[in-house]
Formats: C-alpha cells, sequence, structure tokens
C-alpha cells in the first residue's frame, strides 16, 4: 500500500521518487492517480497535499501527514557521497542518506572484493 511506502521511509529507508512514482501509478482502484498527477505537473506543496489526502481518506493516523509536510516528495532523498563509490562498483547496498557518517565498514571489504575480482580477469 501506499502509506506502506510512506512509513517505510519514516522508518529510514532512502526514498526514489520514481520509484514511489511508478508504485503509485500501479496502485489499484485510481487511489494513486491524484498523487502521480500531482507528481507529474506539480509542486512538493501539491504532492503533500494529494498524500495527506490519501491519508485521510483511507483513514490512517493523520500524524502521518506531519511527515509528509517535512518531506520532499518530487526529489530523491541524498545519497551520502562515501556511498557513491560502491554504488559505481555495483554493489547490492541502498546506501544511506545519513551525511554525518564519514566511513563505512563494509567498504574495505568490498573494494578488496573488486580488487580481487579485476586481478583475476
Amino acid at each position: 500500500m501506499i502509506v506502506d511506502c510512506i512509513l517505510d521511509r519514516k522508518d529510514g529507508t532512502r526514498y526514489n521518487a520514481r520509484d514511489f512514482y511508478h508504485y503509485c501509478m500501479g496502485y489499484m482502484d485510481g487511489l494513486g492517480n491524484e498523487i502521480t498527477r500531482a507528481m507529474d505537473g506539480g509542486t512538493n506543496s501539491d504532492v503533500q497535499e494529494a498524500l495527506c489526502r490519501y491519508i485521510v481518506e483511507q483513514q490512517y493516523s493523520p500524524d502521518i501527514c506531519e511527515f509528509i509536510r517535512s518531506k520532499n516528495w518530487i526529489e530523491d532523498d541524498p545519497l551520502n557521497p562515501m556511498c557513491a563509490d560502491c554504488k559505481r562498483l555495483g554493489v547490492n547496498c541502498d546506501g544511506t542518506s545519513e551525511m554525518s557518517w564519514t566511513g563505512c565498514a563494509g567498504k574495505n571489504k568490498v573494494w578488496n572484493e573488486k580488487t580481487r575480482q579485476l586481478e583475476n580477469m
């Protein structure tokens, strides 16, 4: 359900606007139509209002709207620059938008594995 995507973002899952758009497009009974129309030609405020109408109409907790209004739904969450190298190497990690992190425990492991793969070619 659309609300699950919203709550996943609230719980820390990195948000991808394109994926969210396509998820809403595929939602049965047209519940995502107003949201995708707002994403197509509206502003972030338009998307926030469409999401909040969805929350109210589906009788979810109105407290979710506070979170919705605190986020940009038109753009992806930023990716921490330390994750960029791993993403370029095709690592199956979603990365993080947490900007205060300065190191990744898995990065050395990833680099060592990719180096071994290149040496064996």
